[in-house]
């Protein structure tokens, strides 16, 4: 049996239809599905493996919380409040999905996120940022969104340890292990 070298819980938040619930499956099962939009909350385990010297070693168990995306405002930053008194266990940290080519919902995604921040949804941890359907025509990259205002004010505001905006095809799976393993990393 292969030794666990570390053990995390994250929740997973986005606006509706941002790819999360399918960047949350595909990971732990490695395909994916036609997903509805999550009520509730959903509980995913992976584990992120390497080869190393050709010997696979697992290197990170990681829990998902699926904590539903939505267009409520409020409601979206009390279920992280809610998540983090009472399911939390370990490095602070927060996944949250942006669907990179619906460009009119980019600044309320900005707002949403900065307010779960504000509320402490990251108390001082690792904040990994899925810059989600790369695949489409027009989507922004993950260097123009790491350059909008609000993205740029969470990197310095100081209530976060670590950024990162990892671009991803959240149907295809594509750039979805590198932000777990960045994340796992912090």
């Amino acid at each position: 049996e292969v030794p666990l070298i570390l053990m995390t819980r994250f929740p997973m938040a986005s606006l509706s239809f941002c790819g999360q619930t399918t960047a949350a499956f595909w990971l732990a099962n490695g395909s994916t599905l036609q997903t509805v939009q999550t009520s509730g909350l959903d509980t995913y385990k992976i584990a992120i493996t390497s080869d190393a010297g050709g010997a696979s070693q697992r290197d990170c168990s990681v829990t998902l919380y699926d904590i539903g995306g939505g267009t409520q405002y409020g409601s979206m930053v009390r279920r992280v409040e809610v998540w983090n008194q009472e399911k939390y266990q370990g490095p602070r940290g927060l996944i949250y999905t942006v669907d990179c080519s619906n460009h009119k919902d980019l600044d309320l995604a900005g707002t949403y996120l900065t307010e779960i921040i504000d509320e402490g949804g990251v108390d001082g941890g690792a904040l990994l940022v899925f810059a989600n359907k790369q695949d489409v025509s027009g989507a922004l990259s993950a260097e123009d969104l790491e350059a909008l205002p609000w993205m740029r004010a969470i990197k310095t505001n100081g209530k976060v340890a670590r950024v990162h905006v990892q671009p991803c095809i959240a149907t295809a799976g594509t750039g979805l292990r590198e932000g777990l393993e960045w994340l796992g990393s912090s």
